[in-house]
């Protein structure tokens, strides 16, 4: 008889894993207890002034800081990270690569830089589609699907090599392409680009609101240990491709035809570790409303973090088509391998310190939008000495140490800081916004936070290319971190204003809380909880 991998999982005998808390009369929202709740509220914002208190509860009894309370959710946590490894593995293994491609088929920077763009402008424009109608399509058959999409478009990918045709040679005795295979592996890559992109907006929206829908009780820790698997998939896509590229004798086959099958494989091994799909599907606190895109999107405080989402996608994807040639200008004996190699700096540090950050916004230790405004500032700095920026005079040449540090820095004191805490904060504000909390609101945030990221993937690519072909890699790279000094005053001034003269301002909101929690305490205490 078939058994659910969920009821034979061997579970470590570990204090991190318990029984999920039953809410007992003891959690009850103290308005419903005494008597105080009342017809002015909507059935939102009593059911929101619930969600808090309950919070309350789980925080003062410790059980809000464990990330995993159960075998379901370590099910989970295990299917979202292979996913999300395997997914980055198969977006960064093309950056080191594909400009050799390009340049054997003649394909301009540009060109090239829009190859890396028409990807993330497909996940941009799907990926608030397919949050709108998660909870009909449902996010496990999305997860599944997106990633057979994404498999088979790698695969298929991995055989643009053998489209190549000869026509001669130039003046210079270098081989010449042939027109009309130019063409055709123009057309091919944008047309299989696009569906690897669709893939992958089913994939990861589907992981995002599986996350926080699971997680709600340590999303930043979620997040950062999630991050974590990114990060090393960012790590190993492009070190991987550059080594099979080596290995299958400098063409696309052997490294996408693997990437693509373990994408599969992996896919499969998902179908069987993730529980059913009404698991997904909690109702508990009756809140059945659906929410709106733009109602959600245009919430100030949602916004301005999807900006930094934005920001930080664009800063990290204009290394793409840029870096490899800039490098290979620096020291023209550089192997591919070993640009791989170098490509695995950010993403390094970056999957390094996501845990540690996620663990301390949890903690309260350091306040998520604080850590993204400190980001922005830091990567400012890094961006200025990555080429080094024109503006250091005393820096008369570039060296590849110096671009190697700065790319280290900007993974451990940049990135880290401007995506883990996003989608906590977006789920902070979308409470105190009087949303519904329901897998609607949170299928929504998570389209918004995959879009804003892609739309980022977008622009990066392809502004970098422009800007490094007409004015070089060293000015491209202080234009962009300018890019990131304006990003973290507007947020600054923003998270001020907030703080003072907002709506609801957070600071007020953050006393509220605390009020209710000493009030809460006062109660318990007396009656013996």
């Amino acid at each position: 008889m078939y058994r659910p991998a969920s009821a034979t999982f061997p579970v470590p005998a570990s204090p991190i894993f318990f029984a999920t808390p039953q809410r007992s009369k003891s959690a009850l929202s103290r308005r419903q207890r005494d008597g105080l709740s009342t017809p002015l509220l909507s059935n939102v914002e009593e059911q929101n002034r619930d969600l808090i208190e309950d919070e309350i509860v789980e925080t003062e009894s410790g059980e809000s800081q464990k990330l995993i309370r159960n075998k379901k959710e370590l099910l989970i946590l295990i299917a979202l990270c292979l996913s999300y490894f395997n997914a980055f593995c198969a977006f960064s293994m093309i950056a080191p690569i594909f400009p050799y491609e390009a340049k054997k088929f003649e394909m301009s920077t540009t060109l090239s830089g829009l190859v890396f763009s028409i990807y993330p402008l497909v996940v941009f424009l799907m990926s608030p589609i397919v949050g709108k109608y998660m909870p009909k399509v449902g996010v496990k058959f999305s997860l599944i699907a997106g990633g057979f999409l994404s498999g088979g478009s790698n695969i298929l990918f991995g055989f643009l090599d053998y489209l190549y045709a000869s026509d001669g040679e130039d003046e210079n005795g270098n081989p010449k392409v042939k027109q009309s295979s130019y063409l055709q592996f123009v057309i091919f890559c944008f047309a299989l680009r696009t569906f690897m992109a669709i893939g992958t907006a089913f994939n990861e929206t589907a992981a995002v609101s599986i996350m926080t829908v699971t997680f709600k009780h340590a999303l930043s820790t979620a997040q950062g240990s999630i991050a974590l698997f990114t990060g090393l998939g960012l790590m190993a896509g492009p070190a991987i491709g550059s080594a099979l590229y080596q290995l299958g004798n400098n063409n696309f086959l052997l490294p996408f035809v693997v990437i693509g099958s373990l994408v599969w494989l992996v896919i499969l091994m998902i179908a069987f570790i993730l529980p059913p799909e009404n698991v997904f599907h909690d109702n508990s606190e009756g809140n059945t409303e659906q929410s709106n895109f733009w109602k959600v999107f245009l919430v100030p405080g949602i916004f301005m973090m999807s900006t930094v989402t934005l920001i930080a996608g664009m800063v990290i994807s204009f290394l793409d088509p840029t870096l490899t040639p800039f490098v290979q200008k620096l020291d023209p004996e550089l192997k591919p391998f070993f640009v791989g190699l170098i490509f695995l700096c950010a993403p390094m540090t970056y999957a390094i310190s996501t845990p540690f950050l996620g663990r301390l916004l949890d903690k309260k230790i350091i306040k998520g939008r604080n850590a993204s405004i400190i980001g922005c500032f830091l990567g400012f700095i890094c961006y200025l000495f990555m080429a080094p920026s024109p503006l250091f005079a005393f820096i008369k040449t570039s060296h590849l140490w110096l671009t190697v540090t700065s790319l280290l820095c900007l993974g451990f004191l940049c990135l880290t800081a401007m995506f883990v805490p996003v989608l906590a904060d977006m789920q902070i504000t979308a409470r105190k916004a009087g949303l519904p909390m329901n897998l609607s609101t949170d299928a929504i945030l998570s389209g918004i936070y995959t879009s804003m990221f892609y739309i980022g993937s977008i622009v990066g690519p392809a502004l970098g290319a422009f800007l490094t072909q007409h004015l070089g890699f060293p000015k491209a790279s202080t234009i962009f971190a300018f890019l990131l000094l304006l990003e973290g005053v507007c947020l600054l001034s923003f998270t001020l204003w907030e703080n003072k003269y907002g709506n609801g301002a957070r600071e007020n909101k953050e006393e509220e809380d605390d009020d209710d929690r000493e009030q809460w305490r006062e109660y318990r205490e007396p009656n013996g909880c």
